[in-house]
C-alpha cells in the first residue's frame, strides 16, 4: 500500500512552502526596486507602478495568497520609500499618491484572489481527473480478474493508492468469521460476527460511524444477496468529502466485480454438473449396449453347455468355451476401461513410475490376449537393452486397447505389428495393423471418449483410445495415429526418457 501523509506532515510542508514564497517574493520586489531606482531618471511614474504591478501578477500566477499579498503591500511601501517624495521616508507629500497606493494595494489584491481561485479550480480539477482515473484503471484491473482472489488483491492495491485505509473481506462460517483475502492487516479477532452477519443481512445499510470519526471500521456487503460476504475497512485517517464519495464508487465496482466472479463460478459449476450428466448418460447409454452384448452370449452359451438334454461333441463344446472365454476377456477389458476413465474424471489417474524393459508388459499383455489374437499373426520387433519409466498395469491397458482396436478393424489372418525402439528423447511403441485405416477427418477425434468410426458394425464403447491417450499422457507422453501404405492404421505411443537414470527405481 502507498504511504499517505499525515495532517502534521501536510502542515510542516505547507510552513516550508510558504516560507519559500514568502522570501522569493521579497526577493523579487527589492531586485525590481534596485532596476526601477537605477533607471528612473529615463521612465515616468507610471511606468513605476505599473511594472510593480506586472511583479505582483507573476508572483500572484505562481504563488499562494498570502506571499502575493505581501509582495503588494511591500511594493506600495518601496515605493513609497524610494520613489514618492520626500525621498527615504514613509512620509507623503501629496495626498494625490494614496490614490496610487490604494490602486496597486486593490489591483495585487484582486489579481491574488483572482489567482488562488483559479489554483484552487486546477487544483480541484486535476484531483478529479486523478481520481477518475485511477477509477478507471481499478475498473479495467476488476474486468480483467477471474477470481475473488484476484479481486481483493486489486481492491487492496488502489484502496491505499485512495486513502490511508487497511481493508479485509469476511464470512461468517457456522460460530466463527473466516477470512477470505490472506494479505488484510485487520485482525480476524478484532471483527465480530454479529457485526459480520449483520452487514450481510442489511445489503443498504450505512456506517455506525460519522465519518471523520477515528478509529472506525466501515462495514459494506458485497456479492449475492445469498452469498454476500463483507468487505471491512479501516481508516487510518479522516476522509475528505470527496473522498468519502469516491471511495463509494470504489466499492460499487468492486461490488460488481465480486458478484460477476460469483456468478460466473456458480455458471462454471452449472455447466460442470450438465457435463457431468451429459457424460454419466453417455457412459449409461455405451454401457447398457456394449456390456449386455458379451454379458448375453456368455449366459447363452453357458446355459447351452449345462442343458443335460442337449447332446454336444467335444469340438463343439470346446468352440463354445472358447468363444465364452472370448467375450468374458472383451467384458474384462470394458470394465477395466470404465474403471480407468472413471479413476481420470476423478483426477487420480497418477502413473507409479519404474524403470521397466518394455518387453515384459508386451509380452504380458500378448499372453493375456492370445485367444483373441489367435485369428490375427503378431510381429514384435523391440529394443531388449532400453529401460522405460512406466507404469506396468497401466501401459498394459494401453497396449491391450491398440491390441483390441487392431483386431477390431483388421481382417483375419492379417498382421499386426509391434515394434518399440528409442526415438529423440524418448521411447516409442507402435501398433501397426493392415485394416482400413481411418478416414482423415477422424484424426482429431479418435481419442475423444465414447467416439466410434463410421463403421457401426463393429462394437466398442468408444473409451478405449480415449483411456490410452488419458494414461499416455499422465506419463508425460503422447499418442498418435496415421494411415500407412498400403494399407491399415499405425498408432504410436511416445514416452520422455530424459534424465531417468538418477530419478526413477529399477524394477527387479
Amino acid at each position: 500500500m502507498s504511504v499517505v501523509d499525515t495532517p502534521t506532515d501536510r502542515l510542516q510542508q505547507l510552513r516550508r512552502n510558504d516560507f519559500y514564497e514568502y522570501l522569493i517574493s521579497t526577493s523579487a520586489v527589492m531586485a525590481v526596486t534596485c532596476i526601477l531606482y537605477l533607471t528612473q531618471s529615463f521612465i515616468a511614474e507610471a511606468d513605476i507602478i505599473m511594472a510593480y504591478l506586472a511583479t505582483v501578477v507573476v508572483l500572484a500566477y505562481s504563488f499562494n495568497r498570502g506571499p502575493t499579498l505581501f509582495a503588494a503591500l511591500f511594493s506600495v511601501a518601496v515605493f513609497d520609500f524610494f520613489f514618492v517624495p520626500p525621498f527615504y521616508t514613509f512620509a507623503v507629500h501629496h495626498e494625490k499618491y494614496f490614490l496610487s497606493f490604494a490602486v496597486m494595494a486593490i489591483v495585487g489584491f484582486m489579481f491574488s484572489s483572482f489567482s488562488e481561485k483559479q489554483k484552487k479550480q486546477l487544483r480541484l480539477t486535476s484531483t478529479r481527473e486523478k481520481n477518475l482515473s485511477d477509477l478507471y484503471q481499478l475498473a479495467r484491473s476488476l474486468a480483467a480478474a477471474s477470481s475473488l482472489q484476484s479481486i481483493f488483491n486489486i481492491a487492496n492495491l488502489h484502496l491505499g493508492k485512495l486513502c490511508s485505509a487497511d481493508v479485509g473481506f469476511f464470512k461468517p462460517d457456522g460460530s466463527k468469521v473466516t477470512s477470505l483475502f490472506n494479505g488484510s492487516r485487520i485482525d480476524i479477532r478484532k471483527v465480530p460476527l454479529a457485526r459480520i452477519e449483520h452487514c450481510i443481512g442489511h445489503r443498504n445499510e450505512s456506517s455506525d460511524h460519522s465519518e471523520n470519526q477515528l478509529p472506525e471500521y466501515k462495514y459494506l456487503p458485497l456479492g449475492q444477496p445469498g452469498n454476500a460476504i463483507a468487505a471491512v475497512v479501516r481508516l487510518n485517517a479522516p476522509l475528505s468529502e470527496d473522498q468519502a464519495h469516491l471511495m463509494e464508487t470504489f466499492f460499487s465496482l468492486v461490488d460488481l466485480a465480486v458478484t460477476r466472479a460469483q456468478l460466473s463460478e456458480q455458471a462454471g459449476q452449472a455447466e460442470i454438473q450438465a457435463e457431468s450428466e451429459r457424460l454419466r448418460n453417455a457412459v449409461l447409454s455405451a454401457v447398457s449396449h456394449d456390456l449386455r452384448t458379451p454379458l448375453g452370449t456368455i449366459m447363452g452359451l453357458a446355459s447351452t453347455l449345462l442343458d443335460r438334454e442337449m447332446q454336444l461333441d467335444g469340438a463343439l463344446k470346446l468352440e463354445l468355451l472358447e468363444t465364452i472365454y472370448e467375450e468374458s476377456e472383451q467384458l474384462s477389458q470394458k470394465v477395466t476401461n470404465l474403471l480407468q476413465m472413471s479413476r481420470s474424471l476423478r483426477g487420480k489417474l497418477t502413473p507409479n513410475l519404474e524403470l521397466q524393459n518394455p518387453e515384459e508388459f508386451v509380452g504380458g499383455t500378448l499372453s493375456k490376449m492370445k485367444h483373441r489374437l489367435s485369428r490375427h499373426r503378431i510381429h514384435t520387433g523391440l529394443d531388449d537393452t532400453l529401460l522405460v519409466p512406466l507404469d506396468l498395469s497401466l501401459m498394459e491397458v494401453v497396449l491391450s486397447n491398440l491390441l483390441d482396436n487392431a483386431v477390431r478393424f483388421s481382417p483375419e489372418q492379417t498382421v499386426i505389428t509391434i515394434a518399440g525402439q528409442r526415438g529423440q528423447d524418448c521411447y516409442e511403441l507402435s501398433v501397426s495393423d493392415e485394416g482400413s485405416g481411418f478416414k482423415s477427418k477422424d484424426t482429431q477425434q479418435l481419442f475423444e471418449q465414447f467416439y466410434r468410426a463410421d463403421n457401426q458394425a463393429i462394437g466398442g464403447t468408444g473409451l478405449g483410445l480415449a483411456i490410452s491417450k488419458a494414461i499416455v499422457e499422465a506419463h508425460g507422453g503422447r499418442v498418435t495415429a496415421t494411415n500407412h501404405l498400403p494399407r491399415g492404421a499405425t498408432f504410436t505411443v511416445r514416452l520422455p526418457l530424459a534424465d531417468i537414470e538418477t530419478e526413477m527405481p529399477i524394477h527387479e
